[in-house]
């Protein structure tokens, strides 16, 4: 695991630190994204099992995971305030703060934070009216703000990523953040096959010609 030093010393001193802030911040939001998706995003079947299966505590789990990804598209695009508190943003890697040998690296890297910035705007009035604000209108059902599609968060997860990719490929000549983040979608495929045949067993051993679809990898587990 890297540490502030190592970073540091691989990227220069205010690169270095941004990315060691920003790096698990990013992957967190790509791993919760990717979870909520193989449970509640990849089919009716699968939803209503989980519902089925685990009832109200299922309905926490999906609001958790939905607020989680909405706070942390807003938390790394969000605009420094006029306070003195520095904020940990991707705004951290413009190259009005971090000084790139390559120009052509810092104008891609600052058209990409805009692009992760105007990509995050559809969520920004959840963030405000539902989850760090209880808005009496939104909450009695007078004004509707979740308004977002599955395509737009998944728009906004991968644009957050874009900076961090082209740092790692014009610097390191190498590539970083796997999207979805290894792992993620094989534990919620996992977890779903274990509570459907009541006990961790491996996939292989059972009766394809009786086992369900739905529990089956597919598009949203890639």
């Amino acid at each position: 695991m890297e540490t502030p030093e190592t970073m540091k010393i691989k990227f220069g001193e205010t690169l270095g630190e941004s990315l060691f802030v920003l790096e698990p911040k990013i992957q967190r939001l790509q791993h919760d994204w990717q979870v909520y998706r193989s449970f509640f995003g990849a089919n009716k079947e699968r939803w209503d099992f989980l519902h089925e299966a685990g009832g109200v505590a299922t309905m926490s789990i999906e609001s958790a995971l939905w607020d989680s990804v909405i706070l942390s598209l807003c938390r790394l695009t969000d605009v420094q305030s006029s306070s003195n508190h520095q904020l940990a943003t991707l705004h951290q890697l413009s190259p009005k703060r971090v000084t790139y040998s390559d120009a052509s690296l810092g104008r891609s890297i600052k058209k990409a934070i805009k692009e992760a910035v105007t990509a995050t705007e559809p969520v920004r009035e959840i963030r405000r009216n539902r989850v760090a604000h209880a808005n009496l209108e939104v909450a009695l059902g007078q004004r509707v703000v979740d308004q977002v599609s599955r395509a737009q968060i998944e728009e906004a997860v991968n644009a957050i990523s874009k900076p961090l990719k082209l740092i790692y490929a014009g610097i390191c000549d190498t590539d970083i953040l796997d999207c979805p983040p290894i792992g993620s979608s094989d534990s919620a495929v996992k977890l779903l096959n274990s509570l459907y045949l009541g006990t961790t067993v491996d996939r292989s051993t059972v009766d394809r010609s009786n086992y369900p679809n739905w529990l089956m990898f597919g598009e949203w587990d890639r």
